[in-house]
């Protein structure tokens, strides 16, 4: 069966045909089990850290992880995960994002944003004139406000160029040699 969203009925089903399957248990033996811990991230100018690393690292942290709890289960540190959640690979290179890296935390924001945005129409939706009309002045100024942060976050931002500061620099011109009266000075 695949992986997926399963209605109650249908989980039920797979549950009871696999508990009367003749599949016993498996017992786990441990006793080969060769169980290591990873290398120390401290690089120098080398990156031991897999791209693929790099990208899980900056999902969970956009997701919402705690930056010590992911410090401290895979061994980077904090600003290398605040320079993944960029699509960097190090704080040096915070600005200049990582061809490989970048994309990846792109789909992952991608992914975090279309969610939120099916979210938000959904709350939109059941928001109706009926519900606003039964509000008291405090809850309508909060639905206000929260429409208001909404509206500000979706619409594009427009740069007004007539708000910015224009530097003029005029520099004279540059006189030569041929310009100037020449003196004879007599010793």
């Amino acid at each position: 069966m695949p992986l997926g969203v399963l209605s109650e009925e249908d989980f039920d089903k797979e549950l009871n045909s696999s508990k009367s399957s003749s599949v016993s248990n498996p017992v786990r033996d441990d006793s080969n089990a060769n169980i290591e811990q990873p290398a120390n991230s401290g690089r120098g100018s080398v990156s031991n850290i897999p791209q693929s690393i790099r990208a899980f690292v900056a999902g969970e942290s956009l997701n919402g992880a705690r930056a010590q709890d992911i410090s401290r289960d895979f061994k980077v540190s904090e600003s290398s995960i605040s320079a993944y959640k960029k699509g960097a690979t190090s704080t040096a290179t915070y600005r200049e994002p990582n061809k490989d890296l970048a994309p990846k935390v792109d789909a992952i924001r991608g992914k975090i944003v279309n969610t939120a945005q099916k979210r938000l129409r959904a709350a939109l939706r059941a928001l109706t004139p009926e519900k606003l009309m039964e509000a008291d002045a405090r809850g309508l100024s909060g639905v206000a406000k929260d429409m208001a942060t909404i509206i500000d976050k979706v619409q594009p931002k427009v740069v007004d160029d007539t708000q910015r500061v224009h530097l003029h620099l005029i520099v004279p011109p540059q006189k030569h040699i041929e310009t100037y009266e020449v003196i004879d000075v007599k010793e």
